[in-house]
Parts: C-alpha cells; structure tokens; sequence
C-alpha cells in the first residue's frame, strides 16, 4: 500500500505482531523488523487453488504463535461418504495436474505472442519450467527445486526472451526470505508461561 511505513509505525504503536492478508493466491511469509520489532506478513493461500491449503495459527500474546498450513482432505472425505468421482477420490494429484496444465497453457500463450507468435520446442519447454516454478511458488516452498529451475537452460531463456510482467513475475518467485512458507513458529518469550 501507499502508505506502507505509516501503517507499519501504527501497527508498532498497537502491539501488532502478524497480520493475516489474502488475494495472491498463494502462501508466502514475509517480516520487517525495525529496532527490536517485528512484523509478519502471512499471505495465506486461496483455498480453491492448489495447493487447496488452509492456516492454522495458535497466539498466545504473552508468548508468540505458531503459524502452519494443512491441504484440504478432499480424498478422505471422498472415501469416507463413498464418492466414486475419479477427481475427488484422487485429488491432489487431479488438482495439481489441472493447475500445472493451466499454468502450462496461460505462460505458453504470452509466450507465443511475445516472440513472434512462431511456434516452437524450446516454448514447450519454457512453458513447462514456468508451471513447475508455479508449482512450487503456490505451495508456500522457494527449495532446491526452485533453485535448480532457476539455474535451468530454459530459465535462462525466459529471462533473456520476455519483458515486462511476465519476467518480473518469475523473478519474484526466488525473492522470498523463508524457504517454507507453510510453517513459522515465532521467538517465544522467555517469560512466557
């Protein structure tokens, strides 16, 4: 927001340790810290995207909180009424295909049109490294995986093939300070009881 630092210095004033924020989809965490306070930032994941993640976070104001999230068990609850769709019943992996291929399809478009609408297997192949970088990005982990993606011949590629929003988003996908952002326990208080 506009007015990030003032907001930063009233939630300071208040007592304000984490805060809970929405709308990108994914799960991240991020923290500023001025002299001995610390804010969190805790972008919880849309729970009908996959990963299909939902938080839970234990506070206790005398000693801290726990932050973690947990997939939504689709596959159980299948089993358990005895629901015979193919998709439910095997869900994660029908969630984590479909937004793969989704991925794959919205990259390998803006691909297309930004070189020269020629098609081509190395566009395939940039597409492909962009849904495995999403992929790991919306579940909250910035991991070896990624790191091994970003060092890729195809990653190198798209940073030299695309301008713009594209390129800056895949650049904001390794620019995250926790490796998982699907747990943070925070420094517990040595009062606390």
């Amino acid at each position: 927001i506009d007015n990030s630092e003032e907001q930063i210095e009233l939630f300071q004033k208040l007592g304000i340790e984490i805060i809970l924020t929405g709308h990108i989809h994914l799960q991240s965490i991020k923290s500023y810290e001025v002299d001995d306070y610390r804010l969190y930032d805790i972008a919880t994941a849309s729970l009908l995207a996959y990963p299909n993640l939902y938080g839970y976070l234990k506070y206790c104001s005398n000693s801290g909180f726990e932050y973690s999230t947990q997939r939504v068990d689709v596959e159980n609850w299948a089993v358990s009424n005895n629901v015979k769709d193919d998709n439910l019943v095997n869900f994660n992996r029908y969630t984590q295909d479909y937004f793969e291929n989704k991925s794959y399809d919205k990259y390998y478009s803006i691909i297309l049109e930004k070189l020269n609408n020629t098609e081509s297997d190395s566009f395939e192949s940039m597409a492909s490294t962009v849904a495995k970088l999403n992929l790991g990005y919306f579940r909250g982990l910035r991991n070896e995986e990624l790191l091994n993606t970003v060092s890729s011949t195809d990653y190198n590629m798209l940073m030299n093939s695309l301008p713009g929003w594209v390129k800056s988003y895949i650049l904001s996908m390794s620019e995250h300070e926790f490796s998982n952002n699907n747990k943070y326990l925070s420094a517990w208080k040595s009062d606390a009881t």
